[in-house]
């Protein structure tokens, strides 16, 4: 909960500064079995404005496989909240099942896995399964993110593949504080 709070502190400050900010939070199977977590998230948000679709709670494939009632619930909760889902695929060879969960979970974004980024220029089959991820989530609305970009060469990869957003070391290392430049 430590977490959320402070995202949430964060994005409010920068709201009111009119700096958008949006976040992106990893969720644990042991707070998404926790119906706790979904309440105290409610009346977090119910004492403040915090603009829509500025923080998202990223949730494993494994999870909805393993916990599937308890991620759909706390799923809804966070779309009806106004905030965002990314599904965080776990198997880079298991296209069909990341089409799958991002449908039943409603993700807004899905996170290729590390392999998937990885191997996009060493096998070919890769850049055709992220293609055809991108282009399902394109039909559902549901955005990808290549994330470990550690060059130019993965970079210009996914880009080729028609992901929306990217993360790594190449955009930028990670920094103690909210100082970026682009």
């Amino acid at each position: 909960m430590e977490m959320a709070r402070r995202a949430i502190d964060l994005i409010r400050r920068n709201h009111k500064a009119n700096k958008p900010l949006f976040l992106m939070i990893n969720v644990s199977s042991k707070t998404l079995e926790s119906r706790l977590y979904s309440a105290w998230l409610q009346d977090r948000l119910k004492k403040g404005n915090l603009p829509e679709r500025s923080l998202a709670f990223a949730i494993n494939e494994e999870d909805v496989s393993n916990y599937p009632a308890e991620i759909k619930r706390f799923c809804l909760t966070v779309k009806n909240l106004g905030l965002c889902v990314v599904l965080k695929q776990s198997n880079a060879a298991s296209c069909s099942a990341s089409m799958r969960y991002m449908r039943e979970v409603k993700a807004d974004f899905l996170k290729v896995n590390r392999l998937l980024v990885h191997r996009l220029q060493k096998e070919p089959k890769y850049p055709v399964q992220l293609k055809s991820l991108v282009k399902y989530g394109d039909q559902i609305n549901c955005q990808v993110i290549g994330a470990y970009v550690d060059d130019a060469q993965t970079l210009a990869a996914l880009w080729q593949a028609g992901v929306q957003y990217v993360q790594g070391y190449f955009i930028q290392r990670p920094l103690s504080g909210m100082n970026y430049d682009f």
